[in-house]
């Protein structure tokens, strides 16, 4: 007989012992996925998202503008806590080049973005934000009825706002999370496993 079984309520700091673990290597590195708000000339405010990439002490990476467009990051460096770049986009043929600088402390990068507009040198505070990002494979242990020690699997994957993942079963079967969420270093979702 085949028994389906809902687990629910899952609140994972993941068990947020490895989670924070990983996230904690991640402090002292530029790496990741960074957010901050601007204005725009029509007064609408608009999130800015850049992912920075670190290997060895090369600085790469990716600035996402409007419809999701990703632009390579240019000149890209990082010591002593210093991170700079240039980012380089066209518009209506022509070209805006934007410098970045700023220092990272932890989680957060203050410095400023300096432009030209019309011909007039321009510069505004920057303060960007790191937004972590759980994608990927998890582990964790729990014991069973009969004393036994049972490994789970969890994959996830985060897209904009939208956390999708499957948890591992048996033989790799998967089974899709549902009602999955992300708050701080928080995440919570429901699955339905098919026992028998």
């Amino acid at each position: 007989m085949n028994r389906n079984v809902l687990i629910t309520g899952l609140v994972l700091g993941l068990n947020l012992l490895s989670l924070g673990a990983a996230y904690a290597e991640t402090t002292s590195s530029p790496a990741g996925v960074w957010t901050w708000e601007r204005s725009g000339r029509d007064g609408q405010v608009r999130t800015s998202t850049l992912k920075l990439k670190l290997d060895d002490d090369k600085l790469s990476g990716n600035m996402q503008g409007r419809n999701g467009r990703e632009t390579p990051i240019e000149e890209a460096t990082y010591k002593d806590n210093q991170v700079a770049f240039r980012v380089k986009r066209t518009f209506n043929d022509r070209e805006m080049v934007q410098m970045y600088a700023g220092k990272l402390d932890g989680d957060t990068i203050v410095g400023t973005i300096k432009f030209e507009r019309q011909g007039q040198p321009m510069e505004r505070e920057w303060k960007a934000t790191r937004k972590f990002d759980p994608t990927g494979t998890w582990t964790w242990e729990f014991a069973g009825r009969n004393g036994n020690t049972w490994t789970s699997t969890l994959k996830l994957k985060l897209e904009g706002d939208k956390l999708t993942g499957v948890v591992l079963g048996r033989e790799d079967r998967e089974f899709p999370i549902k009602d999955a969420s992300f708050k701080g270093n928080e995440i919570a979702f429901q699955v339905t496993r098919q026992f028998g």
